[in-house]
Parts: C-alpha cells; sequence; structure tokens
C-alpha cells in the first residue's frame, strides 16, 4: 500500500459535466441526470486508522458505535459481515455486533494493531463529518464522488475498467467468486486491504473502486445518507 509518509496527498478534480447514474444497474441508482461539477479537491486515498487515530488522540473524540454501546443503548455497535463463520450460521450476512468499532473492526478480540494503513470502518455519518471538520475539509457530494471515479476510469465505456482489465484480472479490492457464499479473493486480500495496495486511477485516486464504503455528504431517502465504492 501507501507508505505512511503518502499520507493526506489531494488530488485536484477539475471541473466538467458527466452523466450521473450512467450504466446503472440497480433501480435505485437512477435517474439519469447530465449535471456540471465544479473543480474540488479530494484526499486521494481512504481515511486511514492512524489518520482517525490522530483526530481521537488530539480531540477525545468517541465514535457512535462505541458511544452506544458504552451507554447500551438499543442497536448498539455496528455492523459485521461475515465472511466466514465455523457453523455457516452467519456466513454470507451481516450482523449487528455490540462490539464492533473502528478500534476493534471485527468485534471483540480484534484490534487494529498492524493495521495503521486499512482504512478505518465502523465511521458513522457523524463521525465522518467531525473528522472532516478537525482536519479542515468535508465529505463530498455523490456528484461530486462518482464525477472524480468516472474520470479515473480507463475505460469510460466500461464501467467496471477500474475493477477488471480486458481480460478480468482484478485491479481493485472487490469480491471474486459467489457472492456472499465464497470470496476467491484472486485479488489478493478477503477484507479490507491497506490504502493505495492497486494501481491509483487516472487522475491519481486510490481505492474508488472496492475496499469499504465511503460517505457522501447527499441524503438517500429520510434520515439517510449516501455511500459509494466498495463494502
Amino acid at each position: 500500500g501507501l507508505p505512511a509518509t503518502g499520507l493526506g496527498h489531494f488530488v485536484q478534480v477539475p471541473a466538467g459535466d458527466f452523466v450521473m447514474a450512467a450504466h446503472a444497474s440497480e433501480p435505485e441508482e437512477g435517474p439519469l441526470l447530465r449535471l456540471h461539477v465544479q473543480g474540488f479537491s479530494m484526499l486521494a486515498h481512504e481515511v486511514t486508522n492512524q489518520e482517525f487515530a490522530a483526530f481521537v488522540a488530539a480531540t477525545g473524540y468517541v465514535t457512535d458505535a462505541e458511544r452506544s454501546a458504552q451507554r447500551g443503548l438499543p442497536g448498539a455497535g455496528s455492523a459485521l459481515f461475515a465472511v466466514e463463520d465455523p457453523d455457516r450460521s452467519t456466513a454470507g450476512s451481516w450482523r449487528l455486533a455490540g462490539d464492533a468499532n473502528w478500534r476493534a473492526p471485527e468485534g471483540e478480540g480484534s484490534s487494529i494493531e498492524g493495521k495503521d494503513l486499512h482504512p478505518v470502518v465502523h465511521v458513522s455519518l457523524r463521525d465522518a463529518r467531525a473528522y472532516a471538520q478537525w482536519s479542515g475539509t468535508r465529505l463530498p457530494t455523490e456528484a461530486e464522488w462518482e464525477y472524480a471515479a468516472r474520470l479515473g476510469l480507463p475505460d469510460p465505456d466500461r464501467p467496471d475498467s477500474g475493477a477488471y482489465d480486458s481480460a478480468g484480472n482484478p485491479l481493485a479490492n472487490t469480491w471474486q467468486g459467489v457472492f456472499p457464499i465464497v470470496d476467491r479473493a484472486l485479488d489478493g486480500f478477503s477484507g479490507p486491504a491497506p490504502v493505495g495496495c492497486f494501481a491509483p486511477s487516472e487522475i491519481g485516486l486510490s481505492d474508488m473502486i472496492g475496499n469499504v464504503w465511503e460517505w457522501t455528504d447527499t441524503p438517500f431517502g429520510q434520515d439517510a445518507y449516501t455511500i459509494k465504492g466498495g463494502s
């Protein structure tokens, strides 16, 4: 992945027009919209555990997942996806884990030790906004995020060109196999990868396809906001 000294680099995304929701594969991805996007700067990689830990150390911030667990609130913790399970009862499914948070990404007994350069996870919208305010940045809108991702595609007419080359070889950390039962991990990872393990996009952004979901500041229905990228 990226060396620690390579963190914090921003890419200037030029202004331009694009068709949002082109090549949509799911009903909720529409409707088609032709939009103009003003130029903006975007962090070249997902926010890492190391960077989020610096924010927490400087501010004493407590994430929503941690706060809800500490208070014993209904629905406390965060969602965990079980890629594998000894008795197969939860394999390939999501569950709410009260002990999952950014410090323990797989729940009780897990930690981020040795994972400084992995993307931070179990971060709510409020958490993401707080980090952005502290770092002097902001969350992108859904249109900005999709525009930047599309600008980075090797082949704009092939929407999966950022994930697979013309021969079908993986170029990003995505699921290979029968979802959600078997991940063949042909890309080298089953689960999240350190940021920047794969070649950056055509405009210099890493992990816009695959790895972990990323927040935008665009609403999606009532009391929900849009996430993009991997999972």
